[in-house]
């Protein structure tokens, strides 16, 4: 089963009409652990995948559903409309969880291009070199558009009820 926000997930009408995929989350609350993936809604042929039962691709998170389902939590942290929206929030969601540098994170890469060795082998080279980082001022960014100029999206709100 599905959460998405405080809901439920029990259909494919308990989504956004027109999204196509899903990141999520599996978390293991026995361990910590977590993973973070995409998976489309629609086979090739636009019949509907098999995301409600879905257990992931990894490893050791389908292991997780074997041992211990009980302890698992499958959570939707966003709905796409396109394959490379997924990509780029399944992408979006790792790096801004720290997902390389966390080590009850499972995920080993990010599109196979930053792997968690490289990552924690930098970051042990950078503190061995400068030490700890020291805390930074950062200066305030500049508004560069308004909300007035961003486009006004006409988003239907979630049908949440089964």
């Amino acid at each position: 089963m599905w959460k998405y926000g405080d809901h439920t997930v029990q259909s494919i009408n308990n989504l956004p009409k027109g999204c196509t995929a899903i990141v999520y989350q599996i978390t293991n609350s026995t361990t910590g652990q977590w993973y973070v993936g995409k998976k489309n809604l629609y086979k090739k042929d636009k019949s509907e995948s098999d995301w409600k039962t879905y257990k992931s691709s990894n490893k050791e998170v389908k292991e997780w559903f074997k041992t211990n389902p009980n302890s698992v939590e499958k959570r939707i942290l966003t709905v796409c409309f396109t394959k490379l929206g997924a990509t780029y929030f399944e992408m979006k969601a790792l790096a801004c969880m720290a997902a390389l540098e966390d080590i009850n994170c499972v995920n080993a890469n990010i599109l196979g291009k930053f792997y968690k060795k490289a990552v924690v082998a930098e970051m042990n080279e950078f503190m061995k070199s400068v030490g700890p980082p020291k805390k930074v001022q950062v200066p305030k960014q500049q508004k560069i558009v308004s909300s007035e100029d961003l486009p006004k999206l006409d988003i239907p709100p979630l049908n949440l009820e089964g």
